[in-house]
């Protein structure tokens, strides 16, 4: 019965277009940033303020660094938005996948793990679109691109979206708000990614597992990740539980 509610999700994902407004961040940014990533250096060269500001000469692992960076914030932003009606509105009895827990007698756990799947699969799978795009588009504008760290980064990038999607429906199923979910979400993330600006606790931060093109590109090996999982995965896995624990009856 749990594949009648994911069917449900993913219909749903795309009737309310949640689905196309996470895409189109993702796809804002794999446009935006190897452009900007290739030519805004030169252009402040350009105007003979390359010193000032410091900007290296940029390539393509940059490129899709500063892309999945971008994806991280404002795709996740989006995605939170847009799916935190989806991670509370139908915890309910009288309407909606809600009601499959009382009329076909399905387990209402199955509700939550079946939103966080299809949360799961909208936010990665528009952030693989975006990532393709980003890496075809690098190509002639940088010569070639870190294959390699592209493909190691891709299973690192899934357990990152697994935390938000986590994250996001846990809270809802926890909280039974929609600004609670975001909340829960985006801003459990955000506090977490202030790791980053502490030098040796970056390795912590969750965000890092998202944005991990760039050190792979430089040498760094995937097994270095294991705190940034090990963080995220403590975090989301807590919050999902409680969600799992306070759902509807």
């Amino acid at each position: 019965m749990i594949s009648t509610l994911i069917s449900h999700e993913w219909k749903r994902a795309f009737r309310t277009k949640r689905i196309w407004i996470v895409l189109a961040f993702c796809l804002f940014s794999a446009l935006l940033d190897p452009v900007s990533s290739k030519f805004l250096p030169k252009i402040i060269e350009a105007v003979g303020k390359l010193e000032v500001m410091g900007l290296p000469d940029q390539n393509a692992a940059d490129a899709l660094k500063a892309y999945a960076s971008d994806s991280s914030r404002l795709a996740m932003l989006a995605f939170a938005l847009s799916f935190m009606g989806m991670a509370t509105d139908e915890f309910k009895r009288d309407s909606g996948a809600g009601a499959f827990v009382f009329t076909r007698q399905v387990r209402s756990s199955s509700l939550v793990w079946s939103k966080l799947i299809v949360a799961f699969g909208v936010g990665w799978g528009s952030f693989l679109v975006g990532y393709l795009v980003a890496t075809l588009i690098s190509i002639p504008l940088f010569g070639s691109v870190p294959l390699g760290a592209v493909l190691k980064s891709i299973p690192l990038t899934g357990l990152f979206w697994l935390i938000a999607a986590a994250l996001l429906v846990g809270g809802g199923a926890a909280f039974r708000s929609a600004l609670a979910a975001v909340a829960t979400a985006y801003g459990s993330l955000f506090f977490l990614s202030i790791f980053e600006l502490f030098g040796v606790l970056a390795a912590w931060s969750p965000t890092a597992l998202g944005t991990s093109v760039g050190p792979l590109a430089a040498g760094e090996s995937v097994v270095s990740y294991w705190r940034s999982l090990l963080v995220g995965g403590v975090c989301a896995g807590v919050i999902f539980v409680w969600g799992l624990v306070r759902r509807p009856n």
